[in-house]
């Protein structure tokens, strides 16, 4: 029986607390993932405040032919999908050195339809750093159309950028209603983000953005990741990816989830459920639940390494919006390898 992305999720599913994910979520995303394939990487989505329980997927698509269902080559935006991953695996192709991965992120704020539709990422190797370049891979997004104003924003985003930051992916968000772009900012450190949002002509109505950001350097790395939405005009919704994995003498995830709680950003259960998502699953072959695709490799490598399907979270997002409140979001990843049978599990 082919393996399906539910094998994957029935490894993690026991670990997620329901603080994070409802049942209404669960359920969502377990009919989604009975039509995908399986993906070595993927995630949660959940958000954190209160009377918000849409969880959406997101997965990492592989650097192959997959096996896609029938019915979505259908669909014009999987098989705009189809055809980019043909032209990804060619080595001879543009693509095969300008991309580095492909995410589909899967909004589930209602039941899946029988063939969903995802937002699209394209994730860039280190060699694309030109405006010429980003444009040009513009072009390959999906049922999307680069008018001359977003040509023009696209290069002034790459224009503006400061020298330690880059543009790390380009989205499509085929299954929302606006034709914006996704544009991915990495490497940008927090006190950059006003300077440079200014410079591509993004406007703060309410002048809030600088007093978050202060707040943020005392609780986060000062390294982050910057998303804008990118059409016509640079919309006013940004997202700031926050990460707590430079060291630090006190942990901070915890006082920034604090932080997070006495703002309202977070409940208090949530903050406690999110403490509890890390660890570690053994892929045992010989279980009911483990995924038969990885059978042949559990076998071949027996003795030399753990199969492993591991938990952590990967970092919060607030979602930042002049005229409206802002949100918090955390992302649940969770993913599958191979570990040397040498090192222990802790380590």
């Amino acid at each position: 029986m082919p393996c399906s992305m539910e094998d994957y999720l029935n490894v993690v599913v026991p670990y997620l607390p329901s603080e994070l994910v409802s049942a209404s979520a669960l359920s969502n995303i377990r009919a989604l993932s009975k039509v995908l394939p399986p993906f070595s990487l993927a995630g949660f989505e959940s958000r954190l405040g209160t009377a918000q329980p849409v969880v959406d997927l997101l997965v990492r698509f592989p650097r192959s032919k997959l096996p896609l269902p029938q019915a979505f080559l259908a669909h014009s935006a999987w098989r705009s999908l189809h055809n980019l991953c043909r032209d990804w695996v060619q080595p001879t192709s543009e693509l095969y050195d300008q991309l580095q991965h492909i995410w589909l992120e899967f909004d589930l704020d209602r039941p899946p339809a029988s063939v969903p539709i995802p937002c699209l990422f394209l994730s860039f190797s280190d060699n694309v750093q030109d405006a010429r370049s980003l444009v040009e891979l513009a072009h390959r997004l999906p049922e999307h159309t680069i008018s001359t104003s977003i040509t023009a924003n696209l290069t002034q985003c790459a224009h503006a950028l400061p020298t330690n930051a880059r543009i790390e992916h380009l989205g499509a968000m085929l299954s929302r209603p606006n034709q914006a772009i996704r544009v991915v900012v990495s490497g940008i450190r927090l006190h950059q983000i006003p300077e440079y949002l200014t410079e591509i002509g993004w406007h703060d109505s309410t002048n809030r953005l600088t007093a978050l950001i202060s707040n943020l350097l005392e609780q986060v790395d000062s390294i982050a990741i910057l998303d804008l939405d990118v059409g016509e005009q640079i919309l006013p919704k940004i997202g700031i990816e926050c990460f707590n994995r430079q060291p630090s003498p006190q942990p901070r995830q915890p006082r920034f989830l604090d932080y997070l709680v006495g703002q309202g950003l977070c409940t208090s259960e949530k903050q406690a459920a999110i403490a509890q998502w890390s660890g570690f699953s053994q892929n045992i072959p010989q279980n009911d639940a483990a995924p038969n695709n990885l059978m042949w490799g559990d076998l071949f490598l027996r003795g030399k390494a753990h199969s492993i399907f591991w938990r952590s979270v990967s970092h919060i997002k607030l979602s930042y919006h002049p005229e409206h409140p802002i949100d918090a979001k955390a992302y649940l990843a969770f993913g599958h390898n191979w570990f040397d049978a040498n090192v222990p599990l802790s380590a």
